[in-house]
């Protein structure tokens, strides 16, 4: 009895363990677990002001989004 204790503890133990996978859009990590996944989202911000060189000019528009999703 004590073993089946322990091993479904530890199974459930397991789960909350996430694995993290970046993407490839500008900074996007996700947090994927067998319970739960967190996404932390970060883009470019398509209103914000670039020059023709491409570089950033400041403005009241960020020039990344970010976010938190659960």
């Amino acid at each position: 009895m004590k073993r089946l204790i322990i091993v479904l503890l530890s199974v459930l133990a397991l789960g909350l363990i996430p694995i993290r996978l970046a993407r490839k859009d500008g900074g996007t990590v996700e947090y994927v677990a067998v319970f739960y996944r967190v996404i932390k989202w970060k883009q470019l911000n398509p209103h914000a002001l670039y020059d023709e060189e491409g570089r950033y000019i400041e403005s009241d528009q960020p020039k990344y989004l970010t976010g938190t999703d659960f």
